[in-house]
């Protein structure tokens, strides 16, 4: 996450207003270096964010599904010999229940934390 950008809002607005104000009750020996620390903390949660993630894990694993239908639906397979499509059907619905777990494993936390999930935890 690059917060360079942000780094220069702080510095040339939000650190002169901190330190109009402070001057305004006369505080300005008071030092402003916490308010970098704070707005980079801010910029750093919002990458953590388990809505975004539950959002995210329900659109790919959506896009899966909606692939994996359109397989079952093509031409190609509904001329297929019955024992490969049933054949087909278990391998691909048990591949597409791992790549799911993984999915979860990536974006959905497992304890009551939202944030305790593997993106989470890396952010």
């Amino acid at each position: 996450m690059n917060t360079s950008g942000h780094h220069s809002v702080a510095r040339e607005a939000g650190e002169v207003v901190l330190q109009n104000a402070l001057k305004a009750v006369n505080k300005e020996h008071l030092s402003t270096t916490a308010f970098y620390m704070g707005n980079w903390l801010a910029d750093v949660s919002q990458a953590v964010d388990p809505v975004a993630y539950e959002n995210a894990a329900g659109k790919i694993k959506g896009l899966i599904q909606d692939s994996l239908e359109r397989v079952v639906q093509s031409s190609s397979f509904r001329n297929t010999s019955s024992i490969l499509k049933k054949d087909f059907a278990e391998n691909i619905n048990k591949t597409r229940d791992e790549v799911f777990s993984a999915i979860d494993d990536w974006l959905m936390s497992k304890t009551d934390d939202p944030r305790e999930c593997e993106l989470g935890l890396a952010a």
